[in-house]
């Protein structure tokens, strides 16, 4: 089961969806009738009859880690290695900022341990200076 948080995330980076370019078992996701949230993978046969939605009403990608790594080099047409140095910094950098205005780690998103969360608020917030605000993508403060 995925986390909702995240699926919200994914749902509301209204620029990470309009870089999705057709893979075999992408995710999507709607949001169903009876208020829960609802999952395909794309097959090949799913593929062949697959357009996104262009107005990401209906149906979004929930994009991996691999995605995002990927969107990143091509935005700033680094190599792999240097963009897993500059995630490397950023997160560095998040928690020695967080500690020193609170003196302690309370930023809870950053505690999942999930690297596609990271990795989603890295690409977000490095690429397109928006910042999960627990409701939404916010311009960087």
């Amino acid at each position: 089961m995925m986390d909702e948080t995240f699926i919200k995330m994914c749902r509301k980076a209204v620029e990470i969806q309009k870089q999705w370019k057709q893979n075999i078992y992408d995710i999507f996701g709607w949001a169903g009738g009876d208020g829960n949230y609802h999952f395909i993978r794309v097959t090949p046969t799913v593929l062949d009859n697959f357009t996104m939605d262009p107005d990401l009403t209906s149906y979004f990608w929930i994009p991996r880690q691999d995605d995002l790594q990927l969107i990143y080099k091509e935005l700033k047409e680094l190599s792999f290695d240097c963009c897993y140095k500059q995630f490397k910094k950023w997160d560095a950098f998040r928690y020695q900022q967080e500690e020193f205005e609170h003196g302690r780690y309370s930023f809870n998103i950053f505690e999942t341990g999930d690297w596609n969360v990271l990795w989603l608020c890295f690409v977000m917030e490095t690429c397109y200076n928006k910042q999960w605000n627990g409701e939404t993508w916010g311009d960087l403060v």
